[in-house]
Parts: structure tokens; C-alpha cells; sequence
């Protein structure tokens, strides 16, 4: 497909040359000279085949074309190479669209140069005329080039931000699950250890010492609510609102902070509304993290948050005094994001700062501008601003051109042509800033030209830079086209710029000078004039209707369309990883809630059921109550780990066992399993989970006489059922089995009478580790 879409140009080109000249002329007229038909085979085939590497290597297929058509437009006869010759343009295009701006300048300076030799040689009589045409033809063809290779580009760019953003949004859903994971096991581990050890302690010397049961009692009940509040904090999730105002997010931001037992103060002073959403979600940030570390460190405390837009920089000061040592979480944070902030404040052209204050407490500030050193760059250092100024250059240099070399009558005021000249020229400059301005500017300095020329009595030669410079009209029509708004009118313009034309005909006119210089002319001079006037206006406003407004808006069309399918894919992209992130913090909520948050709220429980006046021997039940949850909530913790990390990091010597693996687990414990077949690659924390969770099944206490163990692939759906297992049903085992099921979205039934059956969410997942087919089955002996 490549070669077809590089090589059917030249192929067609090169046919159609060779059939127009010299198979023409043998068929229908005076049959060439066999030498010049020879010669001009010769180079359609050489310009053919430079043509065909256009693509790869632009500049020397632009020299093989240019030499071998000046040959021909030297050796052959007069314009017999009128396709192929236009091989130049061809390549040229491709040249400004796939090299740097200097490639294609350098180019058209040459090419303007070869054609004003052979103009010379050849002895054009219009010479001025035709070297303006020659400027204006191969600056257009490079500035559409270099535009075209712009828009190509900007949507590999687009491309590129697209896979980074999905790439970016993976990276940052994983960063998430590992903090999460890590907190996790801060948060918990260090708690439920602490009670499990101090429990075992009372509950050895408890003979002796009944007041070490009681004290064991109240510090379970203690850690446990401090192990409730760290674990309520942290899956707090805090949604970052991306797209709304700055004042709404901090809003939302205060609001949620608040619910979660932060009192927070956010002041926003200026015109934060006009922020551009980078800064937004800069300062955002900033904001966000002083108080989410507010709320690890200094639980409770008043947090002051002040964002000041002025002028040029945008200043972020969130305060908050010390926190109370017993409310602090600990080492509850993973310490990168200051980092993060920092780095982020450094890439917009900012500052940052974080470190305590002299009278107690933590101090955050950033001072960002609000215009990157990058955008406050010179127009001209853009591809939009060179191309402004090479249309510039269209629209002024071949008037002048004119006027130099062809208007000896009216040389003499080349001062006035100038000016005039560049006074209709130079509104091109805000062509895409004011493109309605632009065109009533071009029009009117237009009309001012012919009535100039009309009032001073110039001759009708001074109007040749005027009619040549009537691609500042067209350049005007297409801008508003392209840019203009309301979208339905642009259309007017090309009346405009047409009636404008009419009028500038007409008043340099013959008719309308007799006209002026007689006042009492009759009708049959007015009429004429009046006439031609429509007729000019009909044929300008098609014309410019069909060649600039119409392509144009046709373009814009295009470019709108694909920028909102760009913008749409982006939101998407976004959409999808903030929906998956916030379905594995869900999970992890769910996960974290059946396997942690529930013991320890029994755990609670039981310390407190205790009464003062209470037995010794009801204390010491309650201690291995207490103890027995506490182990139940740490093994629950390790299988949501499990589930959240099923991938170790360390040695993959021996990689973990998934479902495929089942086979061999039930034929060493002689157990029956029936399996279906597995429709589709298994997402990996699926397949080793669903192994596990067998596996925590089968090692329970109290089993029946008859195990089995069966996996069905339903649709989307992993279902594993283990029958004959009542001690998996409670107690610790099903506390490990509900943690690592919720963990991953999925649900759970526990049968009293020894079953347990859970249903977890298996999407397809290219590359995953199980193959299609049938799980290996194996029967018990």
C-alpha cells in the first residue's frame, strides 16, 4: 500500500506526458522530430522515477527534476512538457511538508532563480508578469506544503499524547495500587501484630496477673479504633475533578477533606477562571497534597489554603499548625509527593517550598507564572507566524515586482505604488487573529489603490500590482472560511472581497473616467457601467466561492472533526484509566472493609464486652476472641495483598501457580475436579487468585469425606465452587478467601453445609497467562 500510494503519481504523470507528447502528435497532427521525441521520453522517464523518491529523499529528486526540465524547456519546443514539468511542484510540496522551513526557503529561492534564467533566456515579453506568477506559484506550493506537513505532525503528536496519556494513566494506576498496598501494610500489619502479641502475653501470665488481661483488653481496644481511623483515611479517595474550575475543585476538594474529619479553608483570590488547565491542575495539586498530608500527620487540625492569581504568576500558601502526637498517623505517607510537586512547579517555570514554620506546624508554597517561557516565544518562531509571513511575501513581493520591471510609465511614483502596495498587503499579518478585520482592511486599501489611480490620472499600467495583488483578497475570503465566526456567515466574506474586486475594475475603468469627467453623460454610458459592475461581482463571488471559501470550510470541517475526535479519544483514554483507578480503589475499599476493617471492628467489640465486674475466666475469653480476630484480620490482609500485588517483584525463578495449575494441586490431595474450558486468556491477579483461593479452601481443618473442586469460564465470569470444605466457610480461611474475592470485584457464597463458590470478573486479556483450551482434569483414586 505504501508503494501504490508513492508511485501512482509519478506512473500517471509520466503516462500522461508521453500520451499528450509525443504519441499526440503522431496520431492526430505534424509527427515530432524522432530526436525531440526521444529526448522527451528520456526525461518523463527520469523525472518519473525522481518523482517515485520524493518520499525518501526530497532534496536530490527536486535537483534531478529541475535540471531535467530546464534541459527540456531549452532543447525541446515550447511548453510540450506542460505535465511532467509540473514535477517540481510535486516535489517541492513533499519537501516543505517532510523537511525543516530552511529546506523548502532555500528550494524556492533556486526555483525562482532557474525560472528567472529561462524566463531571460527564452525572452518572455511579460517578463515582469510572469516571474511574479512564478514567485507567487512556488511560494504557495511550499506554504502548502509546510502546512500540510504541520497538520501530519501535530496529529502524530496528537498520537503520541494519546498513547502517552494511556501509558501515563497505567503508570499512575499502578503507582496508586503499590501505595496503596504499602500503606496497607503500614496501616495494619504493625497493629494487629501489636495486639496479637500483647494478647498472647496477658493470656500466659493472665493467671497470675489478672491486671495484664484487663490492660491487654484496653490496648487492643485502643489500637483497634487507631487502626479503624488510619484505615477510614486512607481509602478516602479524593476525585481530582480534571476540566472544572479551579474554585469547584477546591470546593470539592474542602468538602471531602471535611467529611473525613479535616477542617479546611481554601481562598481563591483573582481571576483563577482564566488559568490554562495545566496551572489548574498545578495549583490543584499543591493544594490536594498540603492536605492530604495535613491529614495523615495533623489529623484535625485547621488547614489555610490561599491561591493568588495576579498578573503574571499564580502563588499557592497552604498553612497548618502541629498536630497532637496521639492523633498522628505515623509514617502513614510514602514521602514522593512534595517530590512530584516540586517537579512539577520546576517544569511550568516555578517554585516550591514545603518545610515547618518557626511557631509550630507545616507551610507549603509555590509560586508559578502564568505564561511558560516557551509560549512568550516571537510569532515568527512558529510554524503559523513563518507561514503568515511567507503569505506576506506572496501578496507583496509579486506586486512589487511588477511595478519595478514592467511599470516604466508610472515609475517615476514608485513611491506611491509602494505604500500602496503594502498597505493592501500588510492586513495579511492578522489573518488568523481577525480574519473579518483582515478582509475589510484588504478591500479597503484596495479601493483606495483604484481610486487613487483613478483621481491622479495615472495609466491604466499602474493597476498591474493591484490585480496581481488580489491574492491578499483570496487570502482574506479563505481565513475567514478557515477561522471565521459564525461559522453560517463565512460565506459573506467572499461576496465582499468580490464586490470589492468589481469596484476596483470599475473605478480604473475607461467608462467610469468619461463618466467622471462629464457629469450630464447619458444613460447608455451609466448603464454599462452599472452592468459590468454585477457581472464582475456574479463572476468573482463564484470564483472565489469555488476555489477559497468552499475548500476552506471543507478543510475546517475536516480539521474540526478530527481535533474533536482527537479531544474526544483523549477524554476517553482518560475517562477509562480514571474508571479504572477508581474501580480498584472500589475493590480495594470492598477488599479492605470484608477482610480488615470488619475484624477489627469485632475486634473492638470484643474488648469492650468485658465488664468491669467481669470473671477472670470471661476476660481471658475475651482475649482469645480478641486474638483470634486480630490473626484473622493479618491473614486477610496478606491475601488482599495477594490480590492487589499477584505479581512478586523479586525472584521469578518460580513463577506462582494459576489455574491451570489446578490439576496437579487436586491430584496430589486426591481430590476430584471437574473443569470447562477457559474461553480466553485470564487477567493475571484473576488466574493466580483463583488458584489460591482453592488452595486456602483445601487447607482448611474441617473437611468431609468427599472434596471437589470445579471451574467454569462463563462468558466474562471465572466461577470456582469447593465442595466438602465447612471450616472454609468461616474463621480465618474465609476471612482470607472474602478478602482476596472482594479485591478483585468479585462475589462470594458461603454454604454452612461446606460449600464455598465465588464469581470472579475475567475480562479478556491479550497475552495473559492461560491458553485456550480445558483445564487439565483429575480424579480422585
Amino acid at each position: 500500500m505504501t508503494a501504490i500510494r508513492i508511485w501512482w503519481l509519478p506512473v500517471l504523470m509520466g503516462i500522461g506526458q508521453i500520451l499528450v507528447w509525443p504519441v499526440a502528435p503522431y496520431i492526430f497532427t505534424q509527427a515530432p522530430e524522432p530526436l525531440d521525441a526521444a529526448g522527451a521520453v528520456v526525461i518523463t522517464v527520469v523525472i518519473a522515477v525522481a518523482l517515485g523518491w520524493r518520499m525518501r529523499a526530497p532534496v536530490p529528486a527536486l535537483a534531478v527534476c529541475v535540471v531535467a526540465a530546464s534541459i527540456g524547456a531549452t532543447a525541446l519546443p515550447t511548453d510540450v512538457l506542460t505535465i511532467i514539468g509540473l514535477s517540481d511542484l510535486v516535489v517541492l510540496f513533499s519537501l516543505a511538508a517532510l523537511r525543516p522551513a530552511r529546506y523548502p526557503v532555500v528550494a524556492v529561492a533556486v526555483l525562482v532563480a532557474v525560472w528567472v534564467s529561462v524566463l531571460a533566456f527564452v525572452g518572455e515579453p511579460d517578463f515582469g508578469w510572469a516571474v511574479g506568477l512564478v514567485v507567487i506559484i512556488y511560494t504557495t506550493v511550499a506554504a502548502l506544503g509546510a502546512n500540510r506537513g504541520r497538520w501530519q505532525r501535530a496529529r502524530a503528536d496528537a498520537a503520541a499524547r494519546l498513547l502517552a496519556a494511556e501509558a501515563e494513566q497505567r503508570r499512575a494506576a499502578e503507582a496508586e495500587r503499590e501505595r496503596l498496598a504499602r500503606e496497607l501494610h503500614d496501616v495494619t500489619a504493625h497493629h494487629l501484630t501489636a495486639i496479637v502479641v500483647n494478647a498472647g502475653a496477658a493470656r500466659r501470665l493472665g493467671a497470675g496477673r489478672p491486671e495484664l488481661v484487663r490492660q491487654a483488653l484496653e490496648f487492643a481496644a485502643e489500637t483497634g479504633r487507631r487502626t479503624l481511623t488510619a484505615l477510614n483515611r486512607l481509602v478516602t479517595v479524593i476525585e481530582p475533578g480534571a476540566g472544572e474550575p479551579l474554585a469547584l475543585r477546591l470546593g470539592r476538594l474542602a468538602t471531602t477533606a471535611r467529611s473525613a474529619g479535616q477542617r479546611v479553608t481554601v481562598t481563591v483570590e483573582g481571576a483563577a477562571d482564566a488559568l490554562p488547565p495545566p496551572l489548574v491542575d498545578a495549583v490543584f495539586a499543591v493544594v490536594q497534597e498540603a492536605a492530604t498530608n495535613a491529614l495523615r500527620y495533623a489529623p484535625g487540625a485547621e488547614v489555610t489554603a490561599v491561591v493568588t492569581v495576579s498578573d503574571g504568576s499564580v502563588r499557592v500558601e497552604v498553612t497548618n499548625p502541629s498536630a497532637d502526637a496521639a492523633g498522628a498517623a505515623g509514617s502513614l505517607g510514602s514521602g514522593r509527593g512534595l517530590a512530584g510537586l516540586s517537579a512539577r512547579a520546576k517544569d511550568l517555570g516555578g517554585t516550591f517550598d514545603a518545610a515547618p514554620v518557626p511557631a509550630g506546624g507545616w507551610r507549603v508554597c509555590a509560586d508559578i507564572p502564568c505564561v511558560t517561557p516557551a509560549a512568550a516565544g516571537h510569532r515568527l518562531s512558529t510554524v503559523e507566524g513563518a507561514l503568515d509571513a511567507v503569505l506576506m511575501l506572496v501578496v507583496l513581493v509579486p506586486p512589487l515586482l511588477v511595478m519595478l520591471i514592467d511599470g516604466g510609465a508610472v515609475r517615476d511614483q514608485w513611491w506611491l505604488l509602494t505604500l500602496l502596495i503594502l498597505l493592501h498587503g500588510a492586513p495579511v499579518w492578522w489573518r488568523r487573529v481577525a480574519p473579518w478585520w483582515t478582509l475589510l482592511a484588504v478591500a479597503g486599501a484596495g479601493l483606495a489603490f483604484a481610486v487613487i489611480i483613478a483621481v491622479t490620472g495615472l495609466p491604466i499600467v499602474a493597476a498591474d500590482p493591484l490585480v496581481l495583488g488580489f491574492g491578499a483578497e483570496m487570502t482574506a475570503v479563505w481565513s475567514i472560511a478557515a477561522r471565521g465566526r459564525p461559522v453560517r456567515t463565512t460565506w459573506c466574506g467572499a461576496l465582499v472581497a468580490a464586490v470589492s474586486a468589481s469596484l476596483m475594475l470599475v473605478v480604473i475603468s475607461e467608462d467610469l473616467r468619461r463618466l467622471a469627467a462629464d457629469a450630464s453623460s447619458p444613460p447608455e454610458i451609466v448603464i454599462p457601467v452599472v452592468v459590468t459592475l454585477a457581472l464582475f461581482s456574479a463572476a468573482f463571488a463564484v470564483i472565489l466561492l469555488l476555489t477559497m471559501w468552499l475548500p476552506a470550510f471543507l478543510l475546517r470541517r475536516r480539521r474540526d472533526r478530527t481535533l474533536g475526535t482527537e479531544a474526544a479519544a483523549l477524554r476517553a483514554a482518560d475517562e477509562r484509566a480514571a474508571a479504572a483507578a477508581q474501580d480498584q480503589r472500589q475493590r480495594f475499599a470492598v477488599g479492605l472493609h470484608a477482610s480488615v476493617i470488619e475484624p477489627a471492628e469485632r475486634l473492638i467489640a470484643a474488648a469492650e464486652s468485658v465488664p468491669p465486674e467481669a470473671s477472670p475466666d470471661a476476660a481471658l475469653a475475651a482475649v482469645d476472641q480478641v486474638t483470634a480476630e486480630a490473626r484473622a484480620g493479618l491473614a486477610a490482609m496478606r491475601e488482599l495483598l495477594g490480590a492487589i500485588q499477584p505479581v512478586p517483584t523479586g525472584d521469578r525463578s518460580a513463577p506462582p501457580r494459576g489455574i491451570a495449575d489446578l490439576a496437579d494441586l487436586c491430584s496430589e490431595r486426591q481430590i476430584q475436579l471437574e473443569a470447562g474450558p477457559i474461553l480466553h486468556p485470564l487477567p493475571v491477579a484473576v488466574d493466580l487468585s483463583g488458584y489460591r483461593i482453592v488452595d486456602a479452601a483445601l487447607d482448611a481443618d474441617d473437611t468431609a469425606e468427599v472434596v471437589s473442586v470445579t471451574v467454569d469460564h462463563i462468558r466474562e465470569t471465572l466461577v470456582v465452587t469447593v465442595s466438602g470444605v465447612p471450616g472454609a466457610t468461616r474463621g480465618i480461611v474465609a476471612a482470607r478467601i472474602r478478602a482476596r474475592a472482594a479485591a478483585l470485584g468479585g462475589k462470594i457464597r458461603f454454604d454452612p453445609a461446606g460449600v464455598v463458590q465465588v464469581h470472579l470478573p475475567a475480562p479478556p486479556e491479550a497475552g495473559g497467562p492461560t491458553t485456550l483450551g480445558e483445564v487439565p482434569a483429575s480424579t480422585s483414586a
